[in-house]
Parts: structure tokens; sequence; C-alpha cells
């Protein structure tokens, strides 16, 4: 067997004997994931809006709401789970592409063995599936993938509005290492910037304007 496909066996087992006792266990002890299932149904269930807080995370939360109707809890968590999947591919991707070399297990099992991430990667909370958008919009991004990768950027937005800050950084830093042309990166912006307001109109509604 290839060493790096006994690596990533061993990692995968090793993974899955930790992940699931705590998938099955309950949705987390996140402060808002009550308010979370609250909003995603009632989006899903009753095609009305009501921010989890402000200014609330309505890609999450309809995933939540989508998934909860499905099969509850623990769906929503395998969801997060499968986030946590293509954040790790993304990284690995990222870290391939950098020319780290085998290094690159080490970048991925640092992130992966943080209790933080098992913790949040197991439950449902908007963490790991904002960052897996936004590494994802970085991959696309460096693939010249500009309409998808502003697509990823309005996603991992509308689960977590902070994401907006890594998401400029991703764009310095392409700007600066010369990989892509300002056209490429201006794209990205324009169309995340546009998928992220319509994203938002909701919350600006229910909130009766901009001041959640």
């Amino acid at each position: 067997m290839d060493p790096e496909v006994r690596w990533w066996l061993v990692a995968g087992l090793v993974a899955a004997a930790v992940a699931v006792p705590l998938v099955l266990a309950s949705p987390g002890n996140d402060l808002d994931v009550g308010n979370v299932f609250r909003s995603g149904r009632g989006i899903v269930r009753h095609l009305t809006y009501v921010p989890s807080r402000p200014p609330g995370s309505p890609v999450h939360e309809t995933v939540v709401g989508m998934a909860d109707l499905a099969a509850g809890p623990v769906l929503t968590n395998l969801v997060t789970v499968a986030a946590a999947v293509g954040l790790v591919w993304s990284l690995h991707a990222l870290l391939r592409d950098a020319g780290l070399g085998r290094a690159r297990r080490w970048g991925v099992a640092v992130v992966v063995a943080n209790p933080w991430f098992i913790v949040a990667a197991t439950s449902t909370a908007d963490y790991v599936l904002a960052l897996a958008f936004a590494l994802g919009a970085a991959v696309a991004l460096r693939r010249d993938h500009a309409l998808l990768a502003g697509a990823l950027a309005a996603a991992s937005m509308g689960s977590r509005v902070g994401s907006i800050t890594l998401l400029a950084a991703l764009a310095v830093a392409e700007l600066t290492e010369g990989r892509h042309t300002w056209r490429r990166v201006t794209t990205m912006g324009l169309v995340a910037a546009a998928l992220t307001t319509l994203t938002f109109v909701p919350s600006v509604l229910e909130a009766g304007g901009l001041s959640f």
C-alpha cells in the first residue's frame, strides 16, 4: 500500500473513532445552537426568518433547517462532519500547491487534532462550515475559477459574516503574490458582494434596517 494512502487511512480511522460518539451524543452545547434550530425550522417549514443572532447566518441556518427536517440533529451534525472533511481536503490542497511536500500532513494534523476543531466539527455549529467555504474559495481562486470562488466566499459569509476578514486576507495574498490578475480577484469580490447582499436581505427586512 502506498505510504500516503496508508497515512490517510489510519488518520481517517482514528478520526472516525473519535467523531462517531460525539456526533451521536447531541448537537453540541454552543450558546446559539438552540436558536439556530429555531431559525432553520422557521425557514424550511414556515418560510419565515428570525436570525439566530444578529445579523444571522442564513446559509448555515437554512442548511440546518433542511437537515433537521430530513433526519434530526444527527444529520445536522453529519453535515458539519462533511464540511470538516471538505475543509481538511482544501487545506491539504493549499499546502500541497505551496510546495510543502510530506510536511503538509503535519500541517493538517495540527488542525484536526485541535480539541476546538474536534468539538466544532462534530456538532451543529457554523464555524467549520464557514471555514470550509472560505478555504474552498481559496482553492477555487488559485485554480482560476473566480466565479466559483465568489460563490463560495458568499456562502462562507452567509454562514458566518466574520469570514470577510479571512477572505480579504486571501484577496490581498493573491494580489501581492502575483498569482492572479486584478480581474480575477475583482470578479471574486464582486460576485461575493452581490450574493452576500442577497443572502442577508431577509436579515435586513426582519430587523427593519441595518441596526441589528
